[in-house]
């Protein structure tokens, strides 16, 4: 029998223990919990940064703790003023002596401020590195740590402002959904799937609109304001579900009431994957996070971005999908009542059309995006994995992927 001397099996050890950063908001969040479970599968352990806004999605039920080997550590920089960040960073990069002294031998950042201080770490303390963004816009974070990580992955073809010089380093590998958005996407490939029965608008109509926190008048005005002037024979069929800002729940309700829609009213929905897998069509924001569970699912959709997102990258992301006839974008500014109710009566008059919205939305979608992270991940540390790749080449030491579209 041969024997690994201790030394060996120590260093392999040290090098199964990864850290993983990442804001604390959605678009952040979810896409690197998804990388985290992954890895965990795989027997690594994951130190796991963010900020207190995490804390509404890692509550104690949530899977990702039946891992023993799974540490969250909370950074504060992301809540602090603008002029106290930089020491506040500082102040975040020594709660990341863990990355050193638990031996940790990547760290990966998902973006967000908070990704900032675990990265610069990790560059300074000469760890492996990769940074993911799921946005069509580089973010900021991003952007400054570029030059120095090991690698670059990105959620969307042509992703914007991501240099030229760092083309090498840049390997496209889609958008990662969660386990839970996976679980509930149809077949596609199946014959027997029929787009324009399924959209087919016979006794009732699904709309969800999605607007929480960021909802604005948009949502929670002009939206019940635009279905109430649609024709009788259509607003009789409507079954709407709103998902409003808080607090507006009475006001909204009010609205559909008045116009003798069927409707349910909530300032959140736990189930929402369902909800919109089950939608004839979707109006909502155009995150990230959206972006790709609607691409996943294969939900028709109109899409309103944020005017006021970094970088302008909601509509951006927006315009990916509308640009190949897989969404509807409306521009927030010139947004009226009458405009959007003349685009959804065409679109529920002519529903072949919502039929062919989700066909193009889901060909946009890769589910295996999180298994093309992992392969990345256990290449890079000397790992196999039996995960193909398909066009993503190791060369000099390096990823390239020739069909990355760089801004």
């Amino acid at each position: 029998m041969k024997l690994e001397n201790s030394s060996s099996t120590n260093r392999k050890q040290k090098r199964r223990i990864i850290a993983i950063a990442a804001g604390g908001t959605g678009g952040h969040l979810f896409p690197a919990l998804v990388v985290a479970k992954r890895m965990l599968e795989e027997g690594y352990k994951v130190i796991f940064f963010s900020d207190k806004r995490a804390m509404r999605f890692l509550k104690d039920d949530n899977p990702i703790f039946t891992f023993d080997a799974f540490k969250v550590v909370m950074l504060e920089s992301q809540n602090a003023p603008r002029w106290k960040q930089f020491f506040m960073i500082i102040k975040d990069m020594l709660k990341c002596r863990i990355i050193f002294t638990e031996h940790a031998s990547l760290c990966i950042g998902f973006g967000g401020l908070i990704s900032f201080p675990a990265m610069l770490f990790s560059i300074l303390t000469f760890k492996k590195t990769i940074i993911y963004d799921p946005n069509s816009v580089f973010g900021l974070a991003n952007r400054l740590l570029a030059p120095f990580v090991n690698l670059i992955l990105l959620g969307f073809h042509n992703t914007e402002k991501v240099s030229k010089i760092y083309k090498r380093k840049c390997i496209f590998i889609g958008g990662i959904v969660r386990d839970e958005i996976k679980s509930l996407v149809y077949n596609m490939d199946n014959p027997s799937v029929n787009y324009r029965a399924f959209f087919k608008i016979e006794d009732i109509i699904n709309i969800t609109i999605l607007g929480g926190s960021q909802a604005a008048s948009v949502f929670d005005k002009v939206i019940p304001e635009a279905l109430a002037t649609l024709p009788n024979d259509i607003t009789n069929k409507l079954f709407v579900r709103h998902q409003c800002k808080a607090g507006n729940e009475d006001i909204v309700e009010n609205r559909y009431m008045a116009a003798g829609i069927a409707h349910e009213v909530r300032p959140f929905y736990h189930n929402v994957a369902e909800i919109m897998r089950g939608s004839h069509l979707l109006i909502a924001r155009s995150g990230a996070n959206t972006m790709f569970e609607i691409m996943a699912l294969g939900v028709p959709s109109i899409l309103i971005p944020l005017p006021t997102a970094a970088d302008d990258h909601q509509f951006l992301n927006a315009k990916a999908l509308r640009d190949v006839n897989g969404a509807i974008l409306i521009e927030q500014n010139g947004i009226t009542k009458e405009k959007l109710a003349t685009t959804i009566s065409h679109l529920l008059k002519h529903d072949f059309l919502l039929a062919e919205m989700s066909k193009i939305a889901h060909e946009q979608s890769d589910l295996y995006a999180d298994m093309k992270f992992r392969t990345i991940i256990n290449h890079m540390l000397g790992y196999d994995d039996n995960f193909d790749m398909g066009e993503i080449k190791l060369s000099n030491a390096r990823y390239i992927n020739n069909n990355t579209g760089i801004g």
